[in-house]
This record gives C-alpha cells, sequence and structure tokens, in this order.
C-alpha cells in the first residue's frame, strides 16, 4: 500500500469515496488529511474534558442515575459530532477537482458502506 493510500485509507469507505481519493491532487489529499486531525482533536477533547470536568468528580459522590444521565449526555455529544464531521467531510469531497467534473452530489454521495 503505497504512503497516499494508507493515510486517506478506511476500511467502510465506498468505492465512490476510494475513487475520489484516488484522483485528489496533493492539496487535497493534505486537506483531508488536516481534517481528520482535527477531527481526532475534537473527539479526544470532548473525552478528556468530559472526564476530567464530570466523571471524576462524580466518581467519588454521586448516584447511579446521575451518572448514567451524564454518559447519556456524552454519547449525545459524540453522535452530534459525528454527524457534524461527517457533513464536513462530504463537503470535502464533493469539493475536490475531480469530484467536481463528475458531478458528484453531496446529497447523494454515501462516505461510509454502514449508516
Amino acid at each position: 500500500m503505497r504512503l497516499r493510500e494508507a493515510l486517506t485509507w478506511n476500511p467502510l469507505n465506498t468505492p465512490e469515496v476510494k475513487e475520489i481519493v484516488s484522483h485528489a491532487t496533493k492539496f487535497e489529499i493534505l486537506q483531508m488529511q488536516v481534517l481528520g486531525a482535527a477531527a481526532g482533536l475534537l473527539f479526544g477533547t470532548t473525552m478528556a474534558l468530559f472526564f476530567h470536568w464530570i466523571i471524576e468528580p462524580l466518581a467519588v459522590r454521586s448516584s447511579f442515575l446521575e451518572t448514567l444521565g451524564l454518559l447519556c449526555v456524552l454519547i449525545s455529544l459524540l453522535i452530534f459530532e459525528a454527524l457534524a464531521v461527517r457533513c464536513v467531510v462530504r463537503w470535502q469531497l464533493c469539493s475536490t477537482a475531480w469530484a467536481r467534473q463528475h458531478d458528484v452530489s453531496r446529497k447523494t454521495l454515501r462516505i461510509t458502506r454502514w449508516p
């Protein structure tokens, strides 16, 4: 596997995404990598802050329902972040030169094989 393929590889990518990435320029690949790094930082920061500010103090003095409620908040926040990142990834893929030439639409592009 070439380095270019390894840096943008995802086992759940659809053939359409693989086609767009294979025709992307070096600058477009760099933009995708920066976007991936930013998404990782977003998720990691969310988890770290959540556990530091909320879960750790609650572990000392909390009830089961408080902990369950906060876990629901965390899961909801992570789902919201994942949907936001998915929209940005779809926009990024459709803004490549090759995708614009082939009229790839954000509404019809499937990013992953899994929902």
